[in-house]
């Protein structure tokens, strides 16, 4: 009787069990990770818009000395360019 349902449970159950702690523990790896890449994206972020400040600061300190700084243009993509 008992090896029975031992047999059974190794048999059906277990590798499910098995396959479910699988699932469960890459879901919590894909969270973690999921959750670094938004932090650095964040740290990113502030990074760009300190240095936009920086140069903002440069391009005033520039202008009261009488240099004249040309204005941002956007980057164009290879794709984008007219032949």
């Amino acid at each position: 009787m008992w090896m029975t349902l031992w047999t059974e449970f190794r048999g059906h159950v277990l590798p499910w069990l098995i396959a479910a702690g699988f699932v469960a523990l890459a879901q919590h790896n894909q969270s973690q990770h999921v959750q670094q890449l938004e932090a650095a994206n964040v740290r990113l972020a502030a990074s760009v818009d300190e240095m936009r400040q920086a140069v903002g600061r440069a391009a005033d300190l520039l202008a009261t000395q009488g240099y004249t700084v040309p204005l941002e243009t956007p980057p164009t993509s290879k794709g984008s360019e007219s032949r």
